[in-house]
């Protein structure tokens, strides 16, 4: 966390922050990509006194380092805490940051403290604490839509295709293929091609951004045998997720 002037907390942060305090019917961050959707994708109307800070932010981002944001969201993860969290939605991914920023002197931090100094928000003081996180709105948005396909295409796809048995979706679809079909399904090339388009035109009728696009679209083939054996969620705590086929 990041916090001014020698790290001092102020004594009077829980009462001072009560403004940031999520209504009961405000959508909530998530650490898991499809369930943030809702949260990052909510933007500040322009009566809300964190509009004028987020549009100078983004805008002042944009010119001084070309990087494109699509949103920033202010949280209080609950009503009793000391302190801010600040999501950064970028358009994409930081490869030098993963999710929260140690670094005081990281661009993002710097340029929050530097807009702060003309475009002032209640309860944010010098003495404030304040989380950093940053966020690839294409994961959570590609998440969403995954996820949502997710429930129709388990149910559907042996319909279609017959060799498949089961298909869990874990940041990209697992299609798991039965063990007496295995070696001879996995030759096909041009059958296992046919399985990822099924899974791609899915994902797209729930994808309303229109970001997911098919050259970027992979699905992941395993035997179920391994799936089954392990058990469940086990197998991707598993090494069998990272030895699968990669379409």
């Amino acid at each position: 966390m990041i916090l001014l002037e020698k790290d001092k907390i102020n004594e009077n942060s829980i009462e001072e922050l009560e403004i940031y305090n999520s209504k009961e019917n405000d959508p909530k961050s998530s650490v898991i990509e499809s369930s943030d959707y809702d949260f990052a994708i909510s933007r500040y109307k322009e009566d809300d006194f964190r509009y004028e800070f987020v549009k100078k932010y983004i805008e002042y981002i944009k010119e001084k380092y070309g990087v494109n944001i699509f949103n920033c969201k202010f949280e209080k993860p609950d009503s009793d805490s000391k302190f801010i969290n600040f999501y950064i939605y970028l358009w994409q991914a930081d490869p030098d940051i993963h999710y929260r920023i140690e670094d005081k002197k990281n661009k993002y931090i710097e340029s929050f403290y530097e807009i702060l100094k003309s475009t002032k928000l209640l309860g944010i003081t010098e003495t404030t604490e304040i989380q950093f996180l940053v966020k690839d709105i294409l994961k959570t948005m590609i998440s969403h839509s995954s996820n949502k396909a997710w429930h129709n295409i388990h149910k559907t796809i042996k319909s279609v295709f017959s060799e498949v048995v089961a298909v869990s979706y874990w940041n990209t679809f697992y299609v798991f293929i039965n063990d007496d079909d295995f070696e001879k399904t996995v030759l096909d090339k041009d059958y296992l091609n046919e399985i990822r388009k099924y899974c791609y035109k899915a994902i797209k009728e729930y994808d309303v951004d229109n970001v997911l696009e098919y050259s970027n679209f992979h699905i992941r083939i395993d035997n179920y045998k391994n799936y089954k054996e392990i058990g469940g969620q086990n197998y991707f705590n598993s090494d069998y997720m990272f030895n699968c086929i990669t379409l």
